[in-house]
């Protein structure tokens, strides 16, 4: 609650989360098969080793309007990936 009992609706507010995160992307998923007992089996894995990549996100919401959604993306190495408003 803001000052003098009012809460963000009172006021008209956007009331905003946001959340961040990084991720390695150095291995590719493990895939697992079955093999007879001493032979290893060798199973091919789509996406070879990354980098890392930074996702950041916001959720807004205010009474009355629509809520709202923004994404960013970034690549450490290569830039900015991009930012997406979703709305």
């Amino acid at each position: 609650m803001a000052d003098g009992g009012k809460t963000a609706a009172d006021l008209g507010a956007w009331v905003c989360f946001e959340d961040e995160c990084g991720r390695t992307l150095l291995r590719p998923p493990k895939a697992r098969t079955w093999g007879r007992r001493g032979i290893t089996p060798v199973v091919a894995v789509s996406g070879g080793p990354g980098g890392r990549v930074s996702i950041a996100g916001t959720v807004c919401h205010r009474l009355g309007h629509r809520s709202r959604l923004i994404t960013a993306l970034d690549d450490p190495i290569g830039g900015p990936m991009g930012k997406s408003p979703i709305a």
